[in-house]
């Protein structure tokens, strides 16, 4: 981008558009298995457990523990220079798990998605950090945040469509083409805000002292323990809805893709902005200052239960749009609390912990875990049994948040 006062004022805005739609494509290349899920069950002889695991854990076991080595390059490097090489990297390896042949093959390179992605959070909530004063840092980490259900939504709805024209692997190819673009772009038009303060040198001796002091700030364990439990049944209920939807009203490809995708990416997109806001509103409550977030999960858990009472697919598509705003709630201000929590020049290792946990207990547990209450309850009634879990798991993500303070 070309230096300037203009310039250098659009610098963070055009540096937040780039690394939202980044995170958007994030969620569009993690979560286009999806839509895929009941070809990819059928072609490879899938059960529950097995397909959880190729939705959540395979993607989140590297994807998380590479998330505190990358964040300290972070730390210390060129941040836009890391992101774009990731980037790059996540896509080319979702092209490669539409050429897989085998469950196996398909594992492996959802395990290299995850190595790709893991440099994504913590360096986009490091840039934007830099890039926004702390009175502007939670409206535009929210802003960031709508990756999530944006990401959901193209991935589902476009996936579904990708996936019907082109087939579950064309869908995968297809989705693998946007993040090149965008690694180019951030590449060529955005700059790490370098300041004087920030740290360019290892220090390797610091870093058990800087994770250390993270894991002691008894705001930040807690903010990361409740993001955590509500994670699980957030990623739980993406990885599964495909499945409960094809088996239980026969639907296609892209009328699962299109409901699920306004359900999630629009409720989600809204329930982003509604939790900033009600945080806002009531952080300074008697209950805690995320008060707000546990009732969106409390509200989610009831309209949960709700939701599998109906025997309407329009019906239920919309209950499931309000448990995606509903669980939404927590995103924007447990973001921002935890960049709050942190040193300054220790946010970028601050939000790769938060991924840990999240990813590890969310992605890595949730998945896997719905699926072996699936195949346990039986063919019958097994993703109504790991749905309904999820109410549950929501009411103890609420306990752990409302007693942050």
């Amino acid at each position: 981008m070309p230096d300037g006062p203009a310039a250098r004022a659009l610098a963070p805005r055009v540096a937040l558009l780039l690394l939202t739609a980044i995170y958007t494509v994030n969620f569009i290349d993690r979560q286009i298995i999806t839509i895929v899920a009941a070809p990819v069950r059928d072609e490879f002889s899938l059960d529950n457990f097995q397909f959880g695991l190729l939705g959540g854990f395979a993607f989140a076991l590297f994807y998380s523990l590479l998330g505190l080595p990358i964040a300290r390059l972070a730390d210390r490097g060129d941040r836009v220079r890391l992101l774009a090489v990731s980037c790059a990297m996540w896509s080319v390896m979702t092209a490669a798990c539409g050429a897989a042949t085998s469950f196996a093959q398909l594992l492996v390179a959802r395990m290299l998605v995850g190595v790709g992605e893991a440099a994504c959070t913590p360096a986009s909530h490091s840039l934007i950090s830099d890039f926004f004063a702390q009175e502007k840092r939670p409206r535009a980490l929210a802003v960031f945040a709508l990756g999530i259900p944006l990401g959901t939504l193209a991935g589902l709805a476009l996936g579904g469509a990708a996936a019907n024209a082109a087939g579950w692997r064309g869908a995968f190819f297809i989705a693998a083409v946007p993040g090149l673009a965008l690694a180019l772009a951030l590449f060529a038009l955005v700059r790490d805000p370098t300041r004087p303060g920030r740290i360019l040198t290892p220090r390797a001796s610091g870093e058990p002292t800087k994770v250390a002091n993270l894991i002691g700030n008894r705001t930040f364990r807690r903010l990361c323990g409740g993001a955590a439990v509500a994670s699980m049944s957030g990623y739980g209920l993406v990885v599964f809805l495909g499945l409960y939807f094809k088996d239980r009203y026969g639907l296609s490809l892209p009328q699962i893709g299109l409901g699920l995708g306004l359900a999630i990416g629009v409720g989600g997109a809204l329930g982003v902005y509604a939790g900033g806001a009600f945080h806002d509103r009531f952080r300074n409550s008697r209950f805690g200052p995320y008060v707000s977030s546990a009732a969106g999960l409390l509200f989610a858990a009831f309209v949960l239960l709700v939701a599998l009472a109906i025997d309407n697919a329009l019906a239920s598509f919309i209950a499931f749009a309000f448990v995606a705003a509903f669980n939404a709630f927590w995103y924007g201000p447990v973001f921002a609390g935890v960049q709050a929590a942190a040193p300054e020049q220790h946010r970028a290792s601050a939000a790769a912990m938060l991924n840990l946990i999240v990813n590890l207990v969310g992605l890595g547990l949730g998945p896997p875990f719905l699926g072996f209450i699936a195949d346990r309850a039986g063919s019958s009634i097994g993703l109504d049994a790991a749905i309904a879990a999820c109410a549950f798991i929501n009411i103890g993500a609420a306990a752990i948040l409302l007693r942050v303070r």
